[in-house]
């Protein structure tokens, strides 16, 4: 594997657990460096920043917005402002609008069933095409698991994952350039997955994803309490293609010592998108759901790496707060932080589909693109229906704008709105 933009490749000793593991020194997985093509740590200062100048978003159509208390914040004082109406019954929700996705998990009766980490890593290794393999509670897969590193001939593996089962990591505090997944997914095709929790306290992200055919759906997962970004998906070295993914994640115990950015606490993420050269993410589907995310954004987005049909859909619950012992307040001082949908980067080769995204106590807008290139235009990009179902804008540094267009040139990247709501 190449060293791509922040992916560090370290030769060393490799520990094997079980087919598909690999735990402490081996070949690190990393979140790219900061929010620059190709830049390295020390760029991050120039990047987007809070600002509490006013700006305004542009839209095609209006909704009704939720019941929300947002704040006014000019140079010397600062009011509270509500506004109070409410949605018709028939208003979509991030459950109604992603119900599609939640194909119910196979009938278990002639399943392959797995009560420990060495019978799951075989069943996996040698799993064909048809075959469903049921995964019991007991089941809690330590270190990296990359066992899915494969194109299953003839059709689809089954995975269902019984609760309590999942991937744990580790609790080893690795050097940046050695960090790992606790789930590393690369080079797949032809897996369904239902279920599982993920964490990794110590080592790194939860999930990451690296070039691959596809397709792989994975649904109803959780991801959290990791010391990198939950779900990372990269088109390093090659497209990702045909993947869907619906699940939560969230770590409110970051490891701010991984954050690339200058400013600690704005570069780990709940979910990081196509943030990667060497490849695109395109036909793809995201339900990205955001609960207790300490730091970053709910779902950033490198635009430059966005090829045709992806659609994400991201909802985002209690996003942005302080990390005991850290510099972390919350708040993004310098750079941007807290917002459900946070975009960056070039003009897309394809085209973004926002179909849904919703803020509820949140410190940022539920739409940010500050890092979007001046030079790159989003018009054929699109944020269908946006709401804010509680508290948004709460960093006192931000104007008072749920949906920012504005570029890092200071004019419109011309994102395409639709219907959504509170408006400035």
């Amino acid at each position: 594997m190449t060293g791509l933009r922040g992916f560090a490749v370290v030769i060393g000793a490799v520990t094997a657990l079980a087919t598909g593991f690999a735990v402490g020194a081996g070949v690190a997985r990393t979140q790219p460096p900061c929010w620059s093509h190709g830049q390295n740590a020390s760029a991050c200062a120039n990047q987007p920043s809070t600002t509490n100048a006013s700006t305004t978003a542009t839209t095609a159509t209006t909704s009704t917005p939720t019941s929300t208390t947002l704040s006014t914040t000019t140079g010397t004082s600062t009011s509270a402002t509500t506004s109070t109406t409410t949605i018709s019954t028939g208003a979509p929700t991030f459950d109604s609008e992603t119900a599609y996705l939640d194909a119910p998990a196979p009938n278990l009766i002639n399943a392959t069933v797995v009560s420990t980490v060495s019978q799951f890593a075989a069943a996996i290794a040698n799993a064909r095409a048809g075959q469903i393999i049921d995964v019991l509670g007991s089941v809690q897969v330590p270190g990296e698991f990359t066992g899915f590193d494969r194109v299953i001939s003839g059709g689809t593996v089954d995975v269902v994952f019984q609760p309590g089962a999942g991937f744990t990591g580790s609790t080893a505090v690795l050097a940046m350039s050695s960090r790992v997944p606790a789930v590393y997914i690369q080079n797949s095709g032809g897996w369904r997955l239902w279920g599982g929790t993920i964490s990794n306290p110590g080592s790194g992200g939860g999930i990451l994803v690296h070039a691959m055919p596809g397709p792989f759906t994975w649904t109803g997962f959780t991801v959290s309490n990791t010391a990198d970004t939950c779900v990372a998906v990269y088109p390093a070295e090659g497209n990702i293609s045909g993947l869907t993914l619906k699940g939560v994640a969230g770590t409110a115990t970051p490891n701010l010592a991984y954050d690339p950015h200058a400013e600690k606490g704005t570069g780990i993420h709940a979910w990081n998108l196509a943030d990667a050269t060497g490849g695109l993410l395109e036909d793809s589907t995201i339900a990205a759901d955001v609960l207790n995310q300490a730091t970053g954004a709910g779902v950033e987005v490198d635009t430059g790496q966005i090829g045709p049909n992806v659609t994400l859909y991201a909802r985002a619950n209690h996003l942005g707060f302080a990390v005991p012992g850290t510099s972390w307040t919350g708040d993004a001082q310098s750079q941007v932080a807290g917002n459900v949908v946070q975009l960056w980067g070039g003009t897309p080769p394809g085209a973004l589909d926002v179909k849904y995204a919703e803020g509820n106590n949140i410190q940022g807008r539920i739409v940010e693109s500050n890092g979007v290139s001046g030079s790159a235009s989003l018009s054929q990009s699109t944020v269908e229906y946006g709401v804010a179902t509680g508290a948004i804008l709460s960093n006192p540094l931000l104007s008072k704008v749920a949906y920012s267009l504005i570029d890092a040139g200071g004019v419109s990247d011309r994102l395409r709105l639709g219907t959504v709501s509170p408006l400035p």
